[in-house]
């Protein structure tokens, strides 16, 4: 039985990963930027249920899995129905057609 050289699985994995275009991992901005939110945004959906936790790669280097964060987003709450206006956007629409009645 023949036994592969040290350097051939890494040879490998160099081979796999030569066709990567698209990151694994994707820093606060990256991952901001794949859910379509602001990094405020992002910031705040931190802490949600659904989110995926980051990967610690160092005491201050986080990233997120690309595959996490599809994963998350499939898995994310959906909302029944859109919510109703809220009745200031209403009022200040109706104003600027220059209606004075508002219909809900």
């Amino acid at each position: 039985m023949q036994t592969p050289s040290p350097g051939a699985a890494s040879e490998g994995v160099r081979r796999g990963l030569a066709g990567l275009s698209t990151p694994l991992l994707l820093d606060e901005l990256g991952a901001a930027a794949a859910l379509g939110v602001s990094k405020a945004t992002f910031e705040r959906l931190r802490s949600a249920p659904w989110m995926p936790k980051p990967i610690a790669l160092g005491p201050r280097l986080l990233r997120w899995s690309v595959a996490e964060l599809q994963g998350a987003i499939a898995a994310m709450p959906r909302q029944a129905e859109p919510a109703p206006m809220p009745l200031a956007l209403v009022k200040a629409q109706a104003k600027r057609a220059g209606r004075t009645e508002v219909s809900l």
